[in-house]
């Protein structure tokens, strides 16, 4: 079986801040998706939400030539494996299975999960053979950063091919397709 690339669209990765990954709800630890979760609506809330995502703009000449006062602490979640590309709301896991159904149907949250699941029965290995690449989709248009990003995901695709003696399969999903396989 052929090694198999997941590369998620915009929107499409799990990203958390890496001093705190993870938070308490309703006595349960669950991954914390500083992108999107459900977490009460407050101003402290939004405030760390703003804080978070900050990303302004760098301009040269009046065009934009990458990015400033990024939060570093914010980077995408289980790199190679595949719990940052299948769960995009991990909150909704805490709710009862008839309403992550609905859920799941209206928002798709569970994003690559089905065919993760049926890959995984086939035989695959979650960051061995089934190979999840969450990415920081809000920084992508710097070339610094994507050129960087490029580079892991062309590093990986050697270091598999070179391990495994076979070529991967790259499965995009929306702009991850475009951006990553086209690159």
């Amino acid at each position: 079986m052929p090694p198999i690339f997941m590369l998620p669209g915009l929107s499409g990765s799990v990203l958390v801040n890496v001093k705190a990954p993870r938070k308490v709800m309703f006595g349960r630890k669950i991954v914390d998706n500083r992108w999107l979760n459900i977490h009460p609506y407050s101003m402290n809330y939004m405030k760390r939400w703003k804080n978070d995502m900050k990303c302004d703009f760098r301009m040269l000449e009046g065009k934009i030539s990458g990015y400033k006062n990024i939060n570093h602490d914010i980077q995408p979640y289980d790199l190679y494996g595949i719990e940052g590309i299948q769960d995009v709301v991990g909150d909704f896991e805490l709710l009862s299975k008839p309403y992550q159904d609905a859920l799941h149907n209206i928002f798709n949250y569970r994003y690559f999960y089905d065919v993760n699941q049926v890959l995984l029965e086939k035989g695959y290995v979650a960051g061995e053979d089934l190979i999840g690449f969450p990415w920081d989709f809000r920084l992508i248009l710097d070339p610094v950063i994507r050129g960087h990003v490029f580079s892991l995901l062309y590093h990986k695709i050697e270091s598999v091919v070179a391990e495994k003696g076979e070529k991967v399969v790259l499965m995009g999903h929306s702009l991850g397709g475009v951006l990553m396989v086209v690159s």
